[in-house]
């Protein structure tokens, strides 16, 4: 609730404030029109003679007053300022103490009188008072019979009108300087100041009777000299007045014609008012303070079922519910009087329930007169309040209605994927909605202070002004073009335009607008893959033919007119392609073509074209169906040239015979060869291990029967014989192992990696007791894809090698172990604290009689890794070694894994 004003708060409703002024006006010039002005001239020339007189000691007063008001604003004035001064002086003092305890890290409270001496105060009256934490007087300069005084309650005032105390002072560890009230009850500057060395606060005091004498002491001379002034004023201004007595009444007799003359127009002016309140769209009434009805008018008494007799009476017993409705308003414009405009109430009717909008204006029929105080007009008590009435039921139906369409509009042009534009005649955007945001990228803040020009990328300035005028004459138009986007890539937009006249202001241009900058795209992507599809065809070495859905040609190329030379002009939209084929089988292709074109499925048939004096063309015709969306849209063929081809594969069959020939003889070959290696291993076996087992045998004897008739020499070289032998014999066998590995058929199935192993150090258990060995299987080791035999032959030599290639008095120690490669594959890992490979020999290792050491030095015949090697590579796997010289090796074959396998949580312990 506001101030009345003469335009209402409430949207568009300007008649029940201008009534309620209208009819404050009214009450407060009929009072006045009732009376009659003095006709009577002897009247005015009575006050003539006495007119002088009085305004002459009327003018004597007010000089002695103005000189007297004169004198105490200049002694009140310098006394703010001195008050100013002094508490500037007192604030600076106080903090330049606590400056000093602070760098002083704090003081002793005893020598705070001698500190306070010494930075000589300001004024001879003001004293030093600290404040402990407690509130109490810790030390005071004047008073110290006063130590101990609780002082925490006492207030001091901010400029914000606010009350505090010393004490919420020490709990904020604030600072304040001003004018308050001591404990005492006495006025007096402070300037309070937290010091955290001490824990307290730093007061410096100056009672305000100081500050009074030396303003009094100052402004003496000056109230004597304002004195004299005004005593030698007066006899000068009675003379002006006694010398201008006649001019001024005769301004007296022209301001009372004036008078009558204002009279006759305020009776005029108060007719017309009150017509204007009888006449009135709106319910008008006047209270008075005790909320009797003094005027009420006829648009009221209807709405509210009221007659003229109610005129005096209290509004609560003639109409409750009026009273119910404007009574809590009408209170509350007399308390504050402060006018209440465009309150809006809902008012129960003859039983229907109506919307009113009350506005109550306070009636004043005096001005204020200013106060001694502060100057400020203070306004009279009230003589009532004028209340306004106004229903607005239907237009609140009209306006819930119109904002309904309103917000329906707004959500349709939020929600819509079209964008939408509205802008002046000159092309300033007016409006925007979301969807035309999001498609130029700009805010709707930023768009409303562009013009159409800024964003038209496809027309200059002129033409877009230009282009208005037009849509102006038309008062429609559709078209499309390119705006910028924030980014700078430009926006196709299909734009449909309207345009909005509205009665007294400029044309609006209203559009929609869609982008299609995807379906420009795409349009331009089609062009462009027509054109390639056509250029493509035009030099492609192979027939292309377009059918429709009825299987009617509706493109060929060139290389088709070479195929079929009648599918030329417009005839070949009735050209049947199989009459290209031999008379009997033209039936058959038709049916088969027919229904591929029917039922849309892919057709494939070849033929061969014969002409005169020419070889014969073999071609193959190919057709695939065209989809669309899932449907059948035609056909397209395309037919290629195989003649070529037909001529390799006569001759590769003519040359498949002679290889299937020659393929035969080369099988009759390597079965004898076959045979003869067979024989050799045989005989490698058998017939070479007799002799090399008679010669280990007759050294083996000479040793033990005549080795005491042999000299040490004789004897070292019967040991080399049976060393060679059993060396060489030991080569035999390997070299049997290898070929029979190579040449055997292996059958693969699952082995249980961690029997393998077992089998595979109980065959070695007296080479492993022999070199002390410490063996570690880490199990479970899994199952894998081989040959049980081969694999316990591979796991065989890498664990006899990890034994046998250690450095003398190191005791050998293997671990056995599995771990899953990514590719479906089990690595399993052999390693040793042997002496190590080195890296460039990791390679030739595994091949067959390739050796790093002598025999004297780790025995050994150079085929085990081979071996190895060869069987892994039969059971389809890969092998490998990584090892350094002195680090030890660690030697991995990987095979497929095999199926399932108990898996056990736990080891089942070292083996070894």
């Amino acid at each position: 609730m506001g101030e009345a004003t003469d335009k209402p708060t409430h949207g568009g409703m300007e008649t029940p404030a201008r009534v309620a002024k209208a009819g404050e006006g009214l009450d407060a010039g009929s009072s006045s029109a009732d009376r009659t002005l003095p006709e009577d001239p002897h009247a005015v020339r009575l006050g003539a003679g006495v007119g002088p007189s009085v305004s002459a000691v009327l003018l004597l007063g007010l000089a002695v007053l103005m000189t007297a008001g004169a004198a105490w604003l200049a002694w009140h004035a310098h006394r703010r300022g001195a008050i100013r001064e002094k508490i500037r002086q007192c604030t600076a003092l106080c903090r330049g103490l606590c400056m000093v305890l602070e760098r002083r890290g704090g003081a002793d409270i005893a020598n705070l009188d001698s500190l306070w001496r010494a930075l000589q105060p300001p004024d001879n009256a003001a004293f030093l008072c600290v404040i402990g934490r407690g509130g109490r007087l810790r030390f005071h300069s004047r008073r110290p019979d006063r130590l101990g005084t609780r002082v925490s309650s006492v207030r001091v005032g901010d400029d914000d009108g606010a009350q505090r105390t010393v004490g919420d002072l020490l709990a904020a560890e604030a600072s304040w300087s001003g004018v308050n009230v001591n404990f005492s009850g006495q006025r007096q500057i402070a300037c309070y100041s937290y010091c955290r060395p001490i824990e307290s606060l730093i007061v410096v005091h100056l009672p305000m009777s100081a500050v009074d004498s030396e303003v009094w002491e100052f402004a003496r001379p000056w109230m004597v000299m304002l004195g004299v002034v005004g005593a030698g004023l007066l006899p000068l201004v009675t003379l002006l007045v006694m010398g201008w007595r006649h001019r001024e009444w005769r301004s007296v007799q022209t301001l009372v014609r004036q008078l009558r003359h204002h009279g006759e127009v305020v009776h005029d002016r108060v007719t017309e008012l009150e017509t204007l309140y009888r006449a009135a769209p709106v319910g008008l009434c006047r209270l008075s303070p005790d909320l009797r009805i003094e005027r009420v008018n006829d648009h009221l008494c209807a709405l509210a079922g009221l007659d003229e007799g109610v005129v005096g009476q209290f509004l609560a017993t003639v109409a409750p519910r009026l009273h119910a409705l404007l009574a809590e308003t009408c209170l509350y414009v007399m308390r504050t009087g402060q006018a209440v405009t465009d309150d809006l109430r809902q008012w129960r009717v003859n039983g229907e329930q109506r919307t009113v909008l009350i506005s109550c204006v306070p009636l004043r029929l005096r001005r204020g007169s200013p106060t001694a105080a502060d100057g400020d007009r203070v306004s009279p008590p009230l003589a009532g309040v004028n209340c306004v009435v106004h229903d607005v039921t239907e237009l609140k139906k009209v306006e819930r209605k119109l904002r309904e369409q309103i917000e329906i509009n707004e959500l349709m042009l939020n929600t819509t994927l079209d964008g939408y534009i509205l802008a002046d005649d000159r092309g300033q955007l007016v409006e925007v909605n979301p969807a035309y945001c999001r498609m130029v990228g700009y805010g709707r803040d930023e768009l409303l202070r562009m013009n159409i020009t800024e964003l038209e990328a496809a027309l200059t300035p002129e033409q877009v002004a230009e282009k208005i005028q037009r849509m102006l004459a038309a008062g429609a138009a559709r078209f499309e073009t390119a705006h910028l986007h924030k980014d700078g890539h430009s926006v196709w937009l299909d734009v449909s335009i309207s345009i909005l006249r509205l009665s007294g202001r400029p044309p609006l241009v209203a559009a929609f607008v869609r982008d299609v900058t995807n379906e420009k795209r795409v349009t331009a992507e089609l062009r462009q893959s027509e054109a390639r599809f056509r250029s493509i065809c035009d030099v492609s070495p192979t027939g292309v033919v377009l059918f429709d859905e009825a299987g009617r040609v509706v493109y060929r190329n060139d290389r088709a007119v070479d195929f079929w030379p009648n599918l030329v002009g417009d005839s070949s939209e009735r050209f049947d392609w199989t009459s290209n084929l031999p008379e009997g089988e033209r039936g058959e292709a038709r049916i088969a073509w027919d229904a591929a074109v029917r039922n849309g499925k892919p057709y494939r048939r070849h033929g061969v074209t014969r002409r005169p004096h020419e070889e014969p063309v073999w071609w193959t015709f190919t057709a695939a169906p065209i989809l669309i969306d899932g449907k059948h849209a035609g056909h397209v063929g395309a037919i290629a040239d195989v003649s070529d081809r037909v001529r390799r594969e006569k001759e590769l069959q003519r040359l498949n015979v002679i290889l299937e020939r020659r393929i035969e003889e080369r099988t009759r070959e390597l079965a004898e060869r076959h045979a003869d290696l067979e024989a050799l291993v045989h005989s490698m076996s058998h017939d070479l291990r007799a002799p090399l087992r008679g010669m280990y045998g007759f050294a083996k004897a000479l040793l033990d029967d005549c080795g005491s008739r042999l000299d040490d020499r004789g004897r070292e070289y019967a040991r080399y014989i049976v060393w060679a032998a059993e060396h060489l014999d030991q080569l035999i066998q390997d070299l049997v192992r290898y070929n029979r590995i190579v040449r055997k058929e292996l059958l693969v199935e699952d082995v249980d990696l961690d029997q393998a192993v077992r089998d595979a150090l109980q065959r070695l258990q007296d080479e492993i007791r022999a070199s002390g060995a410490e063996i570690h299987v880490r199990q479970p080791l899994g199952v894998v894809r081989g040959h049980r035999s081969t694999l316990e032959q591979i796991l065989s030599n890498l664990i006899s090698n990890a034994v046998k290639f250690v450095n003398k008095g190191t005791r050998p120690n293997v671990e056995i172990r599995s771990e899953k490669r990514d590719n479906d594959f089990l690595r399993v890992i052999v390693a040793d604290n042997g002496i190590g490979i080195a890296p460039e020999h990791h390679q030739r290792i595994f091949h067959v009689l390739e050796r790093l050491h002598g025999v004297e030095s780790y025995p050994g015949t150079g085929v085990g890794l081979a071996i190895v090697q060869r069987a892994v590579e039969r059971l389809g796997g890969r092998v490998g070694v990584e090892s350094a010289l002195g680090q030890g090796s660690r030697f991995w074959f990987e095979l497929p894994i095999g199926g399932t396998h108990d898996e056990r949580t736990e080891s089942a312990g070292d083996v070894g």
